[in-house]
């Protein structure tokens, strides 16, 4: 191998770092880092992640369809783990804002992210790289939020900084390694999924939240 070998994930996860660092000056990361995130804009954020997980299991199915024999035990292990694993303590953090996932609706904002993931993953390799965002630039920027005065949102971010969530993300950049895609392409693909986090890292409240919720989250 050239000495000068570098992975294509690390190469895709250097190319997102000026978009990552922004992110932490967006409305909510800088919200959180500062105490001073509305409740109702957290928990309408929540709600929407949830149907973006709900539905990323249908990505990841798309995937299975294209890719090679080798990969497909680690696509549905992957999207096991996000039905089982990451919903199941994004709900459980999640109970302290109100959330209500059974009546929320997805908005257009959701919709279209997620039509972005399944049209990628009409080719496998692209559609590998268009999870980079959500998985490995979601782990950095939450991990990369100070929280000392993250408050009621911590537990919150404690299940993005955990040793789970670390493998899952370390799995999807292991099959990205496995897959070869032209540079260009695969930078537009990483800058599109990277603008889309943005925009969910500033979306407003879709509902104010009540005293009750004020006080609990205090």
């Amino acid at each position: 191998m050239n000495a000068g070998y570098r992975p294509l994930s690390a190469r895709l996860c250097q190319e997102a770092r000026a978009d990552l660092q922004a992110w932490l000056d967006l409305p909510i990361p800088a919200g959180i880092a500062a105490g001073t995130l509305p409740v109702a804009v957290f928990r309408t954020y929540l709600e929407q992640d949830y149907h973006y997980l709900r539905n990323l299991a249908r990505v990841y199915a798309k995937l299975v369809v294209v890719a090679p024999d080798r990969h497909i035990g680690e696509l549905l292990g992957l999207a096991w783990s996000v039905q089982t694993i990451e919903m199941v303590d994004q709900s459980d953090a999640s109970e302290l804002f109100g959330c209500d996932f059974a009546t929320s609706t997805m908005d257009a904002l959701t919709r279209s992210y997620l039509d972005f993931l399944l049209e990628q993953a009409q080719s496998y390799a692209a559609g590998l790289v268009a999870m980079v965002p959500c998985t490995w630039g979601y782990g950095e920027a939450l991990q990369a939020i100070p929280t000392a005065r993250a408050g009621a949102y911590r537990p919150w971010l404690n299940t993005y900084c955990s040793a789970s969530y670390r493998q899952i993300v370390e799995r999807v950049l292991a099959l990205v390694d496995d897959v070869e895609l032209d540079w260009d392409e695969a930078c537009r693909i990483l800058h599109t999924g990277m603008a889309f986090e943005a925009d969910f890292w500033s979306r407003p409240a879709s509902r104010p939240a009540s005293t009750s919720e004020l006080r609990r989250a205090a």
